[in-house]
């Protein structure tokens, strides 16, 4: 323990003598590590860079167009071809090409930036593919992501993510993980973070999705495995497998069928549908 905060009722340890300083200066909106930080502590300015290094991504969120910004793949570009190779998607390279808003050729997409961004310049990437005479390679042709399948671009920009991760041991959040990505590949993802040959520094991939069949002894631990439920006032609980107790108030065993049992409500977390109602809606 370094310190306890209630809200401005503030005690730090013994551990964390740098909190003194901060206590003295930190207003009721401010975060107490962050002011430490300010003041040149030690401790505190290696939690607010550790917590600075974590990276959230959005399942959910393809966007075909971005703002030009800096690559955040040149860094891990031959890891990133050999990574989307090993996955069965044969790419031989990648580069980004500016176009401005006028070179947009969805209407309603164009409509939307000149509207909203209409001096932005645009930023689209292009995935390099062997080209082929009949069985011979000739050449490469590159083609816009927007010719690619969802799974494609979604394992492209989660890739330097993750190699970020797993180089620097910083924690990964990824919601909606499992959208347009194959089973196969969301398993051998959670396996590189799992191994302590890929991952020597700890990084943590903490994920949401509903890809129930990822939940086997095989794969995880039961701490491993979390559960957000709600309840009848719409408040949600987040719960550990580990602290599941079942009917006869026994714990879930280590070697039991995580996933089966989840869809069997043996678990909790699982949408309540009322069947008759839900048929007669249809029938209607």
């Amino acid at each position: 323990m370094l310190f306890s905060r209630t809200y401005q009722e503030i005690e730090h340890t013994h551990y964390f003598k740098e909190g003194a300083r901060g206590k003295l200066s930190v207003r009721n909106n401010c975060s107490f590590l962050s002011v430490c930080a300010q003041n040149n502590g030690e401790i505190s300015t290696k939690i607010v860079k550790f917590f600075r290094g974590m990276r959230v991504l959005f399942g959910t969120f393809d966007s075909i167009l971005s703002p030009v910004k800096e690559d955040i793949h040149s860094d891990y570009k031959k890891k990133i071809i050999e990574f989307l190779n090993i996955a069965d998607i044969h790419i031989t390279d990648y580069k980004t090409e500016n176009i401005s808003v006028n070179d947009i050729t969805d209407p309603d997409l164009a409509k939307f930036f000149n509207n909203k961004y209409p001096n932005v310049e645009m930023e689209r990437m292009l995935y390099g593919h062997t080209f082929y005479d009949g069985d011979k390679p000739v050449g490469v042709k590159y083609l816009d992501e927007s010719e690619e399948s969802a799974g494609t671009n979604k394992l492209f920009s989660y890739s330097s993510h993750i190699f970020y991760a797993l180089e620097n041991g910083t924690p990964l959040f990824i919601d909606e993980f499992d959208t347009s990505l194959h089973p196969l590949i969301i398993d051998r993802i959670i396996k590189l973070f799992n191994s302590s040959i890929t991952n020597p520094k700890n990084a943590q991939l903490v994920i949401s999705c509903h890809a129930v069949y990822i939940m086997t002894n095989k794969l995880l631990r039961r701490d491993q495995i979390w559960f957000c439920e709600k309840d009848q006032y719409g408040a949600t609980d987040l719960y550990s497998l580990v602290e599941c107790k079942l009917e006869d108030k026994e714990s879930v065993r280590k070697d039991s069928s995580y996933n089966k049992n989840y869809l069997q409500g043996k678990y909790g977390a699982i949408p309540y549908i009322d069947d008759i109602l839900w048929q007669t809606r249809f029938e209607k």
